[in-house]
């Protein structure tokens, strides 16, 4: 189930993106409730993902995993593949932790400065995609704080 879950957020997640930019390039045009629904579809959609990764994790069996293991599997990430607990150690120990949290602010500006600028629906698009990459990326910046601050 978590497994069907998380593809179904990878699916979201381009779907999203795939409509963003194609109507940023003006190949179709996207309405407030085009952006509202497939906004809200991946948020709902991420948050059933770290639900169920953070009730798989929390059973007897991976009792004994580190925190950054147990938010790497919440998040929706694949510990098997190139993002591993040993990469994240080594790329974003110490100050470097803060990207998991300032690449969602970052894309939150971005959508403001979009809502700013024009009336087009991308913005709200924008804001609900880096919310779920925001709910996606928190229990990863913790457990790294959370790690450091043990070390």
């Amino acid at each position: 189930m978590f497994k069907s879950a998380v593809i179904l957020r990878n699916i979201a997640l381009f779907a999203s993106l795939a409509l963003a930019f194609t109507s940023a390039g003006k190949a179709m045009e996207l309405s407030i409730a085009g952006a509202i629904s497939s906004g809200v579809a991946l948020l709902v959609i991420q948050y059933i993902v770290s639900g169920i990764g953070a009730k798989m994790m929390n059973n007897k069996k991976n009792q004994n995993a580190s925190p950054l293991k147990k938010a790497l599997v919440a998040s929706g990430f694949s510990v098997a593949g190139s993002i591993t607990e040993k990469v994240i150690k080594d790329k974003y120990h110490g100050a470097a932790s803060k990207v998991f949290l300032f690449a969602p602010v970052a894309a939150l500006a971005l959508c403001a400065t979009q809502f700013a600028l024009g009336t087009e629906p991308y913005w709200l698009l924008g804001l609900l995609i880096s919310a779920s990459f925001f709910l996606a990326m928190q229990p990863i910046y913790i457990a790294l704080q959370k790690e450091e601050s043990i070390a």
